[in-house]
């Protein structure tokens, strides 16, 4: 376990210039404001076993939680001698002593540094540094909601009744946080083991071996070198009946350069049709072998996509707008009190002298 020796000193930063996505929703006067004055402690822990409580024992005044600003853990949930993983990266945060009011079902929590991280410590002090910013802390409640959709998105999979379907699906999962697409297909450069694997879909790890080699027999996911993974045919979900396994759909998506391990009878497939935007993380087979003919529309997801992103981008502006006026409100009923604190010694005084002047 890394101990608090191996953590490297606290050092204060400008918490937006590590995360500058905290800031995106703010004017640019304001955020250059931010950038320059919302401070927070954060240190850097090496690779193995990891404590966050002794992080936070590190800082001066005890943080009340850890956003992550690099690197990649996984959370075991023990029960008994099983460990249910989560994937926790850049972006995330963490909750100390998050095993608190499990008294009525024991549970053990392990975190493990699979790399280098770097942890900013959210404390009082980056509280009062930030509380002009509302904007920052509104983007701290988002990164929750999100890391609480993608959970719920992992415990889906985790449903699927055949193994090899979870880790397909998985990896597909994981590459749209991680994934680079590239001309042979999208690479997720993850170094996940199959044990791994196991702990993060709910199997033995013999039993994800065997699920590997069907996939790769199948050239839907292949294992790199280097030991991060290919994945050549996007995850599709059973049939109704339950009896054959999921087709790969066969929709073009990217122009591949090479051929892949799968096809070394086929030097050079034919080139296909490029696409862009979050439903770019798939990739169909050389339309020789395609089961569908290409799209006569490419981009008609990503204008969909595109379209929703803008929906949303319109319902958030309007909650953040909310919030603001509720702010500016609650800015005026505190000035408010202020002045009428700051008057009323004044005119007891008054009365007083009066009392004792008649």
């Amino acid at each position: 376990m890394s101990s608090v020796a191996d953590i490297e000193r606290e050092r204060i930063v400008r918490l937006l210039e590590y995360d500058p996505d905290l800031g995106r929703r703010m004017r640019p006067a304001r955020l250059h404001e931010a950038q320059l004055h919302a401070l927070a402690p954060v240190v850097t822990v090496p690779r193995g076993l990891w404590d966050p409580s002794a992080t936070a024992a590190t800082a001066v005044a005890g943080p009340y939680g850890l956003l992550v600003l690099d690197g990649l853990m996984s959370r075991d949930l023990l029960i008994g001698d099983l460990a249910s993983a989560q994937l926790v990266g850049r972006g995330d945060l963490i909750q100390l002593h998050d095993d608190e009011g499990a008294e009525l079902m024991p549970l053990g929590v392990r975190w493990t540094v699979l790399e280098p991280a770097t942890v900013a410590l959210l404390d009082d002090g980056f509280l009062l540094s930030v509380q002009r910013w509302p904007e920052v802390v509104a983007g701290l409640f988002e990164r929750v909601a999100a890391q609480s959709a993608r959970l719920a998105k992992h415990r889906a999979l985790c449903q699927l009744p055949r193994v090899a379907d979870r880790v397909h699906a998985l990896l597909w999962f994981l590459a749209e946080r991680w994934g680079r697409v590239t001309p042979q297909g999208v690479i997720l450069p993850l170094k996940l083991t199959h044990g791994t694997l196991g702990q993060l879909v709910g199997a033995k790890r013999p039993t994800v071996s065997l699920a590997v080699k069907e996939l790769a027999a199948q050239d839907r996911v292949h294992r790199r070198p280097d030991g991060a993974w290919l994945l050549q045919q996007e995850w599709a979900p059973d049939r109704p009946d339950g009896d054959d396994p999921p087709r790969s759909r066969s929709r073009p998506r990217f122009a591949p350069g090479a051929s892949t391990p799968g096809d070394a009878a086929t030097s050079q497939p034919e080139q296909l049709p490029l696409e862009t935007g979050a439903s770019a993380l798939r990739i169909g087979r050389p339309a020789a072998r395609a089961a569908a003919p290409p799209p006569t529309d490419p981009f008609a997801d990503v204008r969909t996509r595109i379209d929703r992103m803008r929906d949303a981008h319109e319902r958030v502006t309007e909650e953040v707008r909310a919030t603001h006026a509720r702010s500016a409100v609650a800015r005026e009923q505190s000035a408010a009190l202020r002045r009428m604190l700051e008057v009323r010694p004044s005119v007891e005084g008054a009365r007083r002298a009066s009392a004792a002047g008649s």
